[in-house]
């Protein structure tokens, strides 16, 4: 539902995962499914910019002091959230954020965070109009997210890039349709699928 922009519909669903797990006992498991469900749901209210939403989900996740040593994978996930969520009003506390989360990205050599970095940082520079530092981090995150087949994320790499480089605009803007393109075409294939899977279900 997130990736196809069904965004109230997915909280709905986030918030009643949230009380199924408070009926569950407390094992590591449960604590992982929290976490995510604090990822996706900061993920989403900061697609529909209510940063203030973001980071309370965030801050409950961080209040497990342990977070870092125990899951440095949604760590780093949530840094980044929290960065994009502050940047352009808190310009130098961002930037040391990006900077932690890119030497976690890199350290466990984990494609979704680097990505998320390398790409947050490019819209950071390109929103204070400095188009060099942009390019160079978009350029890097295109290339990790083509490489691991991270479509979602190499789709905003490949608009923003057409904002940065103005003289290869025309390049990216048609990569980007062509991509959009055979994304929508999987999107309109799964859709069917699960058509006729209910349709089957009810017969």
């Amino acid at each position: 539902l997130l990736g196809m922009n069904k965004n109230e519909l997915a909280i709905k669903y986030y918030n009643n995962a949230f009380n199924s797990l408070n009926k569950l006992p407390e094992s590591e498991q449960k604590e992982t499914l929290r976490l995510l469900n604090y990822v996706n749901l900061a993920m989403i209210h900061q697609k529909l910019n209510n940063n203030i939403k973001a980071v309370k989900y965030i801050d409950k996740a961080f209040n497990n002091k342990n977070l870092k040593k125990e899951n440095i994978i949604y760590y780093g996930y949530l840094k980044n959230i929290l960065a994009k969520s502050i940047y352009k009003t808190q310009k130098k506390q961002a930037l040391s954020i990006y900077a932690e989360t890119l030497q976690i990205g890199d350290s466990i050599n984990f494609a979704p965070i680097q990505v998320a970095s390398q790409l947050q940082l490019g819209e950071y520079y390109l929103f204070y109009k400095d188009t060099l530092k942009a390019n160079t981090y978009l350029l890097k995150a295109k290339e990790i997210a083509h490489k691991n087949q991270i479509f979602d994320d190499e789709l905003i790499t490949l608009k923003l890039l057409s904002k940065s480089n103005p003289s290869k605009s025309n390049y990216y803007s048609e990569r980007y349709i062509q991509l959009n393109d055979s994304l929508l075409a999987v999107e309109r294939a799964t859709r069917d699928k699960f058509a006729r899977i209910e349709f089957e279900t009810d017969e």
